[in-house]
């Protein structure tokens, strides 16, 4: 791991974990739903979240490597600060949000739960003493000025991609989770739901947006998706 602090090694890393957090949650919801949904805030195949937390793992808890009991303590506590931060600063601007573990055991705010965060803290082990030394034998074989290359295009495909979702993110069904309470009118019938539903749909219905209006109890609006 000599090149750890290495800015193309940090930089690869984010995006690998990004690429991987991406392909977990599709394939997760793939098989639970049966769809494929790109199940991320942006529109390419990266979910930041995972390799921002990643990267934080390994530059800011490098002085725990001798103390992995209090290093596992610590990447839990440090992935549920951000993903907590995440989905606050994510419904605070758009008004939605990107997941939702409301109904989860021990879940604060249905933003994080503890099943998750243990997860992440074997993850985050996983990646400390197992992905990151065989990555860091890989890219010593490779040339630096082909790593600096392979970073350049890869931070230009992601600069242009958040561009362009930061004012239309990717959104919609089986995406965005919708407000914990809905009502539906359609004439003089009224429905609710709650729980984990997505935006805009019912389970068992096929609620669309041509046929129904759905107010919700947020000040935002429900998104609806036909």
């Amino acid at each position: 791991m000599e090149r750890i602090g290495n800015r193309v090694s940090l930089i690869l890393i984010f995006f690998v974990m990004s690429m991987a957090g991406w392909l977990w949650e599709v394939v997760l919801y793939l098989i639970d739903r049966g769809e494929w949904v790109n199940r991320g805030f942006l529109h390419g195949p990266w979910l930041p979240v995972y390799g921002a937390g990643s990267v934080m793992i390994l530059v800011l808890l490098r002085g725990l490597k001798k103390k992995r009991a209090v290093e596992f303590v610590a990447i839990v506590f440090l992935c549920g600060v951000v993903e907590y931060s995440v989905s606050w600063g994510l419904e605070l601007i758009y008004g939605k949000r990107w997941w939702d573990y409301s109904g989860w055991f021990l879940n604060l705010n249905g933003r994080i739960c503890v099943e998750g965060l243990l997860a992440f803290g074997v993850g985050g082990m996983i990646l400390v003493y197992g992905f990151v030394p065989i990555l860091e034998r890989m890219l010593r074989r490779i040339p630096q000025k082909l790593l600096v290359l392979l970073c350049l295009v890869l931070t230009l495909l992601f600069g242009v991609d958040l561009i362009c979702s930061v004012p239309k993110p990717n959104a919609g069904r089986g995406i965005t989770a919708a407000a914990k309470k809905e009502t539906v009118r359609e004439g003089g019938g009224i429905f609710k739901m709650g729980g984990n539903a997505y935006a805009g749909v019912i389970p068992g219905s096929d609620l669309s947006c041509g046929k129904y209006l759905a107010v919700v109890s947020h000040p935002q609006v429900a998104e609806c998706v036909s």
